[in-house]
């Protein structure tokens, strides 16, 4: 017997978040997310990845990208919307 709460995978997601779902749908939205993540620069793809995958912050992706927390913010809020519209296509 398993909670609600217990989270089966990586990604942080419940099993009260997947009740009545379909797997299907969230397949399909993994892969145009890995689609989009594909289309990206490399410089924004390694961003996406070090703050998403890696879960770093802003002042350490900087550092570690050589460039300052506020370009972070703005390159990954340009990014984002950048993904959103292209998944929405």
């Amino acid at each position: 017997v398993l909670s609600l709460d217990f989270t089966p995978d990586e990604d942080g997601g419940t099993i009260a978040d997947t009740v009545g779902s379909d797997p299907t749908e969230k397949l399909n939205e993994r892969m145009s997310l890995i689609l989009a993540i594909e289309k990206l620069e490399p410089f924004e793809r390694k961003l996406i990845a070090l703050r998403y995958f890696k879960n770093k912050t802003q002042c350490e992706t900087a550092r570690l990208l050589g460039v300052t927390q506020v370009q972070i913010s703005r390159k990954e809020r340009a990014i984002l919307k950048e993904l959103k519209a292209t998944m929405e296509v």
